[in-house]
């Protein structure tokens, strides 16, 4: 019996290996971009992007800004944004994230990085600025996700003990 746990968990393992290392970078964006927006305090409420420019998320990363909530075009600049924002004022008080994207790199088949920077356009944290980093991401058999959904998951799965 022992022996039939041991080869499971390497199985497991193995199974994580190979499955994080086919995963198209779609999932990998997708899934940490999300987890990124999850990670922002104060927690965000709408997205914005500013489409058309080298810092506009690519499809699966608007596609997870859209996931967690309403998803806006910004203007890259001039008097538009002001009306945007007075656009989003106007429907509520609600902390409206600017997500910028500034590309992804695998380390291997496990790791990644998103380089991710953002600025609170609306809300009680308007003009609060998220600088560049670069936001690591990891994938075992559960998917790829971000370090706090890893944290809570550790968490959880050991009952509660850090």
């Amino acid at each position: 019996m022992l022996a039939t746990a041991c080869a499971e968990k390497g199985a497991v393992a193995r199974y994580a290996r190979d499955a994080c290392r086919l995963a198209p970078d779609s999932a990998v964006l997708f899934n940490g971009i999300r987890d990124y927006i999850i990670d922002q305090d104060p927690t965000p409420q709408r997205f914005l992007y500013v489409p058309g420019t080298d810092s506009t998320p690519p499809d699966p990363g608007l596609l997870a800004l859209q996931d967690k909530g309403p998803t806006y075009m910004y203007p890259p600049s001039g008097p538009q944004q002001a009306i945007v924002k007075t656009k989003l004022t106007s429907i509520g008080d609600y902390a409206s994230l600017l997500v910028a994207y500034h590309g992804l790199k695998r380390q291997d088949a496990q790791h990644a990085t998103i380089g991710l920077s953002a600025t609170y356009i609306s809300g009680k944290a308007d003009g609060k600025t998220v600088p560049v980093q670069e936001y690591p991401v990891h994938c075992d058999s559960s998917g790829w996700h971000g370090p706090s959904i890893a944290k809570v998951r550790l968490i959880r799965d050991s009952g509660g003990r850090k």
